[in-house]
């Protein structure tokens, strides 16, 4: 799991981060990235999408501890 700390938020390090993780993974030669997104951040889905990940449709359940209680996630792919 991935976050910027709340004192960093709002100073571009995700839009790096986000451009940085999707230029390397197109390097190292993969096709399609998954970006998993805690359902109770539905104010993060159109950040997202300014990336051009899509939501799927689908979600997914964590088996482990998190800080979410229900520990679902929606599932977002970008082509690269």
């Amino acid at each position: 799991m991935l976050s910027i700390w709340p004192s960093y938020q709002k100073k571009g390090y995700s839009k790096l981060l986000i451009e940085h993780l999707c230029e390397k993974s197109k390097e190292l030669g993969y096709k399609k990235m998954e970006l998993y997104v805690a359902s109770p951040s539905t104010h993060l889905y159109a950040y997202y999408e300014k990336f051009n990940f899509v939501r799927t449709g689908r979600t997914e359940v964590y088996p482990i501890q998190t800080i979410f209680e229900s520990a679902h996630f929606e599932v977002f792919e970008k082509d690269l």
